[in-house]
C-alpha cells in the first residue's frame, strides 16, 4: 500500500489533468481513431470549437498528441486513452442498478475485476410481481438454441437435467464446473440415472471443484447469463446480469477456465 501511495503522489497532478476536463479527455478518445483535425474532433465529440482548440493545446504540451497536419495520439497518449477508456467503461458497468455493490463479489478472480468494463454491454434483468422467473425464462429460451455451453453451477433447478438431455440430443457441446453441493445433489439416484448416460457417451463433461463458490453462469457462443449471491449468503434468484456482447462473452470464458482448471474431471464412475 505504501507503494500505491508513492505513485498515486507521483501521477495526482495528471489525474487531475485528465479527470478535471471532459473536454480534454473526449478529445483524447476522438483522436483515438486516427488524425483528425480540430473541426473534425468538435463535430465528433460534440463539443464548441474554441473549447477543442484549448483541449489541444494542453493536450499538446503534456505530449499525449501531436500535430501532424492534424492530431494523433503519442505513444504515451495512445497508451492514457485507452486506459481512460477502460476506467469510463468500468464506472458504466459498476453503477448498472446497483448490481455489484448488492452482492457478494469475492469469488470473482481479482484479473477479471480488473477488466469489469468487458461487461460494459450487459444489461440487469430483474423478475417483477407480473413476470416471475423472467431472468430464469429468457435463460433457458435461449439456452435451448445453443450449441456451444459452458456454465458453472451452485444452484440446483429441477427443469436443468430436462434442458441438458434435449441439448445432448442436438449434439452440443457442454462443458459445467459443479460446486460440492451441487454434486451431492447429482448423486441422488433419480439425477444420476439421466446424468451418468451422458458422461458415458461423453455427451457432457463435468468438473468439481473443490469449494463452494457463490455464483453461478453460463456462456454460450451467444449468450452470458450472470448472477450472484447476496452478502448475506443467499442466492439472488430475482436478478440476472444478461449480455450478448463479445467481450462480455470473453470475460465469462476467463472466469470458467480459471475454475476448471481448479477442478477435476468427474467420470460416471464418481456417481
Amino acid at each position: 500500500m505504501g507503494e500505491m501511495h508513492a505513485i498515486y503522489d507521483e501521477v495526482e497532478e495528471d489525474i487531475r489533468f485528465l479527470t478535471s476536463s471532459k473536454v480534454r479527455g473526449m478529445v483524447l478518445l476522438a483522436v483515438m481513431s486516427g488524425i483528425k483535425n480540430s473541426g473534425e474532433i468538435s463535430r465528433e465529440a460534440d463539443l464548441d470549437i474554441s473549447s477543442v482548440i484549448h483541449a489541444v493545446r494542453e493536450l499538446e504540451e503534456r505530449r499525449y498528441i501531436v500535430d501532424k497536419n492534424g492530431y494523433v495520439l503519442t505513444s504515451k497518449g495512445k497508451i492514457m486513452a485507452h486506459n481512460l477508456m477502460n476506467f469510463l467503461a468500468s464506472l458504466h458497468t459498476i453503477s448498472m442498478d446497483n448490481f455489484w455493490n448488492e452482492h457478494y463479489i469475492d469469488d470473482i478472480p481479482d484479473n477479471l475485476l480488473s477488466s469489469i468494463h468487458m461487461l460494459r454491454n450487459s444489461e440487469i434483468i430483474k423478475d417483477t410481481p407480473t413476470e416471475l422467473m423472467r431472468g430464469f425464462m429468457l435463460y433457458l429460451n435461449l439456452l435451448r438454441k445453443s450449441r456451444r455451453v459452458r456454465g458453472f453451477s451452485s444452484i440446483f433447478h429441477p427443469r436443468f437435467p430436462s434442458v441438458i438431455e434435449k441439448l445432448a440430443r442436438r449434439k452440443a457441446d457442454m462443458e459445467f464446473v459443479i460446486t460440492p453441493s451441487i454434486f451431492e445433489k447429482l448423486r441422488e439416484t433419480k439425477m444420476k440415472k439421466r446424468l451418468v448416460p451422458l458422461l458415458e457417451k461423453e455427451a457432457l463433461s463435468l468438473f468439481l471443484v473443490e469449494r463452494e463458490v457463490k455464483l453461478a453462469f453460463t456462456v454460450t457462443e451467444k449468450f452470458l447469463s450472470f448472477t450472484l449471491y447476496f452478502k448475506n449468503g443467499l442466492f439472488d434468484d430475482n436478478t440476472t446480469l444478461m449480455s450478448y456482447d463479445e467481450e462480455a462473452l470473453q470475460w465469462a470464458n476467463s472466469l470458467y477456465d480459471h475454475y476448471r482448471a481448479c477442478s477435476k474431471p468427474l467420470s460416471p464412475e464418481d456417481f
